[in-house]
């Protein structure tokens, strides 16, 4: 087994748990969706260079939230077939987009375009 942090693996194990207790045959669901909440404001307080460093002091005194809710999608049946390792793999992949400065700053971007 490859080495995962704790709540990557905690993570699988529930998604893989719940999936195990769904009966397929009795549910009009066939998908399993899993989204797990991300805290940006650590990634988002790296700081490279010295131009970022005022945007780390900024989010000091910042109130609110900086979050992505990055999620997964797999077929019950394969969650319920798949081992453990496969089930951390996939949760693995879909919280990598998340570990880096650049997503953050992207949804703040998002966020500013889109505001009414």
């Amino acid at each position: 087994m490859k080495s995962y942090q704790r709540s990557k693996l905690f993570s699988a194990f529930i998604w893989k748990t719940i999936a195990c207790g769904i009966n397929v045959e009795t549910s009009s669901f066939k998908n399993f969706r899993l989204g797990i909440v991300v805290d940006g404001r650590t990634r988002l307080m790296m700081s490279s260079n010295v131009d970022d460093d005022s945007r780390g002091k900024s989010l000091k005194v910042y109130f609110g939230n900086v979050l992505s809710i990055p999620f997964g999608e797999e077929k019950i049946a394969e969650l319920k077939a798949k081992s453990l390792d496969w089930v951390a793999n996939v949760v693995h992949e879909f919280l990598d987009i998340t570990k880096t400065q650049e997503h953050f700053l992207g949804l703040i971007d998002w966020v500013e375009a889109h505001r009414p």
